[in-house]
């Protein structure tokens, strides 16, 4: 099992792959993850009170994954710099 840093880099990873490949599917994805975390909003303002925890935890787990390929330019950036730090800790 993915620590949750290696999860995020290759989140990171596979945003980039895809953003850079096929930016129209890049955008119509971030479109559509858009529309859902507009449709889990909704669901959580009319929801029955007994189902608001695992609304909450749908939406904080939509929210989670939009941030991570919202910031895959920073993770990037984070994971060359941590390939660079540790390239410089190997030499002698």
């Amino acid at each position: 099992m993915l620590s949750g840093h290696e999860a995020e880099d290759h989140v990171a990873i596979a945003a980039q792959a895809l953003a850079t490949s096929a930016p129209d599917a890049w955008d119509q994805l971030m479109k559509a993850l858009g529309q859902r975390a507009d449709l889990v909003v909704h669901h959580l303002i009319s929801a029955d009170p007994s189902s608001l925890p695992n609304l909450q935890g749908r939406a904080a787990e939509a929210r989670d994954l939009y941030a991570s390929l919202v910031g895959w330019r920073e993770r990037i950036e984070q994971i060359r710099k941590r390939k660079s730090y540790a390239d410089q800790q190997r030499r002698p």
